[in-house]
């Protein structure tokens, strides 16, 4: 936030207020309030005053007095934009205490914004108080909108421009974007308007074409700051830019030899990637595993990887999982105390983005095997699994891609869904297990909470219409995936097809913006529910007719749900083990009747014939039912296999 005392003609005398003010600049706030008060007395209707012991009460977190003096500033003088301005401030102050977010005082600091505007249409320092509001709230156009209108005002603070950088990508305006990084990038290079352009890929594709262009440029600003030969890549993670390149894995093409370059720019200018070395390492008695996630509670990496860890041997092993999800271990501690306790599983968390702490606290730990189950979901993962800070490292497919870093030496995957020629995808050693990671379903206890009463009508649907169910990330839908919904609306006059409004607003916009240029049909054949709670969740899947897996990245622990509950998925398999999920589970668990395509063109047909035969559907269900166990309860001794290869590598420690 953005405030500074105006130059104003005063009835104190100036070289009283620039006293005052050279004290408050100089952080001397007590002596600033002693000589203000003593001044009251002499100049009791002076506005300057009144703001300038605002700012000390505000410096010296007494908010309520610091609100007090701005208001009766303004009221001495009602156009005194700056107080209004600092007014806002205040209840921004306000809307964050106690890191809860208190809608009611956001949007008191917006109207004070918005007034100080009114007075002062060219007051830069609104309109970008304006717009870090709005980004915090994840209104992101309206954060653009009014970061445009400061930036031409007045140079923007380097936090702010990476939230207006941030605020553009979340819009999805990426040639805009680009060229304001390119507007204010100098020689000498801000990194983290580098790790903004290296990674500046689009949420929702406007187009097939531009999977091509955006590939391309993408290599060319790599290519561009790697011949610069930059030295000591110093991140400010105030605001850490997410410098993994995750919506590529979305286009439907191979990623390794981007990510590769990517992977090698970034770990060229990091001062030191081997920290590991730097430590005296000592035998540990146990083989010590460590594990780096951000999340362990109700997120898809929680559901498919963290049982695993807490059930390893505690003979053998010795498991400390490191995280910053805070909340997510309290509530993991209070589902799970008990096998927790029994596995002497420890916890190191961290409540702050301190990555260089965060990383040097991992390597002072001695770990000799550290996983990381996604590196590519966050920011935080990918920094830290660029450095060496254990002698073996290894990736999960909690995003199913390679990493492209050469301090990754394997990624585990299972031979269900790799293609025969998948170690050619991976820059890490591609280990296949013959266990599939099948968690995710949904608990005995959760199905039978289900709130069956609730029917199509209580989400406003018609009982009249066929519904297909596609309750992905909207970044999933390809643009060939289109081009099959199309075909759906088409044969099928009763379909509607089911969407969510995820990851945002924004990508819905952009996702009918797209449609409204090439395939109009869909704009009025397809719903978009907003985020449910998990069992009603459940719920929209029972009532779905049947589900759709989108093409080139498929589902994940979605699927896990959907069959649990015994719904048909369409599903087509792939090149790429991102989008053969559903299909391996059909071919490993040899299922007689299923929609699985073989041929990408008739994936509408299969689709629309199934979701207008309740037969079919009803045997598929009979189907789940008999192989029940096999899918959902049996040991697949998945753990046995993370055991024993844990066991094979330590060996070579």
């Amino acid at each position: 936030m953005n405030f500074y005392p105006p130059k104003l003609n005063l009835k104190a005398p100036d070289n009283v207020v620039f006293s005052l003010t050279h004290l408050l600049n100089n952080g001397e706030y007590i002596k600033t309030l002693k000589y203000c008060i003593n001044l009251i007395n002499k100049f009791p209707k002076d506005e300057q005053i009144h703001y300038i012991m605002g700012f000390a009460y505000y410096f010296s977190q007494d908010f309520a007095k610091s609100s007090n003096h701005f208001k009766y500033a303004l009221k001495l003088k009602p156009n005194f934009y700056q107080a209004l301005n600092n007014l806002g401030i205040i209840h921004n102050e306000y809307a964050y205490k106690n890191n809860n977010t208190n809608l009611s005082e956001i949007k008191k600091s917006i109207l004070y914004f918005k007034s100080s505007i009114k007075i002062n249409s060219n007051y830069a320092y609104a309109y970008e108080n304006l717009a870090t509001t709005y980004f915090k709230i994840g209104e992101y156009l309206k954060a653009v909108k009014a970061y445009e209108k400061a930036s031409k005002l007045k140079k923007l603070t380097n936090e702010d421009n990476q939230r207006f950088i941030i605020s553009q990508k979340k819009e999805d305006l990426i040639p805009e974007t680009l060229k304001y990084i390119q507007s204010i990038q100098t020689e000498n290079y801000n990194p983290n308007l580098i790790l903004h352009e290296i990674s500046l890929t689009y949420t929702i594709l406007p187009n097939k074409k531009e999977i091509f262009k955006q590939r391309n440029r993408l290599v060319k600003s790599i290519t561009k700051y790697d011949s610069k030969k930059l030295s000591n890549l110093n991140i400010d993670i105030t605001l850490n830019p997410k410098i993994y390149l995750f919506h590529l894995s979305y286009d439907g093409h191979p990623t390794k030899e981007i990510f590769q370059k990517q992977g090698d720019f970034f770990q060229k200018n990091i001062p030191e990637v081997n920290l590991y070395k730097k430590f005296h390492r000592k035998k540990n008695k146990k083989i010590k595993i460590g594990v780096f996630t951000k999340f362990l509670d109700n997120h898809p990496v929680s559901y498919c990887f963290i049982d695993n860890f807490l059930s390893l041997n505690s003979n053998h092993f010795e498991v400390i999982i490191f995280t910053t999800d805070i909340n997510g271990k309290k509530n993991l501690i209070k589902k799970k105390n008990k096998i927790i306790s029994k596995s002497k599983v420890k916890f190191q968390t961290f409540n702050d983005n301190d990555l260089n702490m965060i990383r040097d606290t991992i390597c002072k730990k001695n770990i000799d095997i550290l996983i990381y189950p996604e590196v590519g979901l966050t920011g935080t993962s990918y920094y830290l699994a660029a450095h060496r800070l254990a002698k073996k490292q290894i990736a999960l497919s909690g995003h199913p891609d390679t990493t492209g870093l050469s301090t990754i030496d394997y990624y585990i995957g299972n031979k269900l869904n790799q293609p025969k020629n998948a170690q050619l995808y991976y820059t890490e050693k591609l280990v296949l297990f013959e266990n599939a990671v099948f968690s995710g379903s949904p608990l005995e206890k959760e199905i039978e909470l289900i709130p069956r009463n609730l029917e199509l009508s209580d989400f406003n649907l018609s009982k009249e219409k066929k519904y297909y169910g596609c309750l992905q990330s909207l970044f999933k839908i390809h643009p060939e995936f289109d081009e099959i919904l199309n075909e759906i609306v088409l044969l099928d006059p009763k379909a509607i097809i089911v969407l969510t409004v995820f990851p945002n607003k924004s990508a819905v916009i952009n996702l009918l913006k797209r449609w409204k240029s090439k395939f109009p049909n869909l704009l009025n054949r397809c719903i978009f529910l907003k985020r449910l709670s998990y069992l009603k969740y459940l719920r929209i899947v029972e009532l779905m007719d049947v589900h759709l897996d989108t093409i080139h990245f498929g589902m994940g622990s979605t699927a896990n749900q959907v069959l649990n509950l015994k719904k048909p998925i369409v599903s087509w398999q792939g090149k790429f083990a991102r989008c053969r999920k559903i299909s391996s589970i059909y071919k490993k668990f040899n299922f007689k009747n299923c929609p699985l395509v073989e041929n990408k063109k008739n994936f509408s047909k299969i689709a629309v014939t199934w979701a207008n035969d309740e037969n079919l559907q009803n045997q598929f269900k009979l189907e789940v039912e008999d192989k029940y166990d096999e899918l959902f309860t049996k040991n697949y001794k998945i753990k046995d296999e993370f055991e024993n290869f844990f066991k094979k590598i330590s060996k070579t420690i």
